[in-house]
Formats: structure tokens, C-alpha cells, sequence
């Protein structure tokens, strides 16, 4: 079993409204949006994490702009790992991708982790 999931993450996130903990880009907010499809209609989740503690999410049908970084995650069940299936532990594996076209080369990180 395999469970895909990603994110795109921004930071400096501003939020508009008379009691938004991030009005502006000087507050240091990041978000993270989670894009899924239901009866073929693409909508667009992203939570705001001010330092406040403040957490909002919001739902639109329009994708945000400015992300920093696209993270990827994929989560195996009971793994291959040099050939030999590793009952009961889980594979996890992330892929981050900085997606600013002024830095080349682009940037990508990866990481696995197997654990009972």
C-alpha cells in the first residue's frame, strides 16, 4: 500500500482582514496549500501558520500564488528494502523542490526514512 500526498509551501504570507494575524509580509506567516479533486472540481485548502499561533484555514476554487517550495511525500506500507520486505515498518519518503527560477541549479532534497 502507497499513500501520495503534497503540498506547496509559501512564506511571508499575508492575509487580508480586520483581524488577520498576517497582515503583512513583515509578520513572518507560512502557509502550506493542499490541492485536491472531487467530481472534477479543483479546489485549493491552505492553512496560515503566523507565529501568534493563530491558525486560519481557507478554501478557494483558485490557485494560490507565490509558493516557495513544493513538498511531496510518499508512504509505504511494509517496504523493500535491498530486496528483502520489511513487515510491519513503513517507508517514508520526502522530496522537497525550491521553485525560484533565479537559483540555478534548481534545488531538490530528498530524504527516506524506515521505521517500525
Amino acid at each position: 500500500m502507497v499513500a501520495n500526498y503534497y503540498d506547496d509551501v509559501a512564506m511571508n504570507t499575508v492575509v487580508s482582514g480586520s483581524n488577520s494575524p498576517c497582515p503583512n509580509t513583515t509578520y513572518g506567516c507560512f502557509s502550506e496549500t493542499v490541492t485536491s479533486l472531487s467530481n472534477g472540481s479543483t479546489s485549493y485548502v491552505t492553512t496560515v501558520h503566523p507565529p501568534s499561533g493563530q491558525i486560519q484555514s481557507m478554501t478557494t476554487t483558485s490557485a494560490p500564488t507565490a509558493y516557495m517550495f513544493h513538498r511531496r511525500w510518499v508512504i509505504e506500507q511494509n517496504p523493500v528494502v535491498n530486496g528483502v520486505t520489511v513487515t510491519g515498518a513503513r517507508r517514508v519518503t520526502v522530496l522537497v523542490t525550491l521553485l525560484d527560477a533565479s537559483v540555478q541549479p534548481p534545488v531538490t532534497f530528498q530524504m527516506s526514512l524506515v521505521r517500525p
